[in-house]
């Protein structure tokens, strides 16, 4: 009986880790394609002579995003395999 519960309750914390795996993963997809569209925006308003504070913030914004998106899938790769 005690052993039953015992293997329910692995089972159970092992499916809510792989649940948070996934959602991290899709979590740093997510900022990176974030990233990638601020970096490349801000390089369009750059080139079109508008604001440039305002550009150099997107590309900050979208640089970190970028990384933070990188560090946490190689994260999950580490841990994962």
């Amino acid at each position: 009986m005690v052993k039953r519960e015992r293997a329910e309750e692995r089972e159970r914390v092992s499916h809510l880790i792989i649940m948070f795996r996934i959602f991290l993963c899709l979590i740093g997809v997510a900022l990176f394609f974030a990233g990638i569209h601020l970096v490349g925006d801000s390089d369009v308003e750059w080139l079109l002579g508008e604001n440039d504070n305002k550009a150099l913030l997107k590309q900050a914004i979208g640089q970190f995003c970028v990384i933070g998106s990188i560090l946490i899938l190689a994260v999950l790769g580490w841990t994962c395999g």
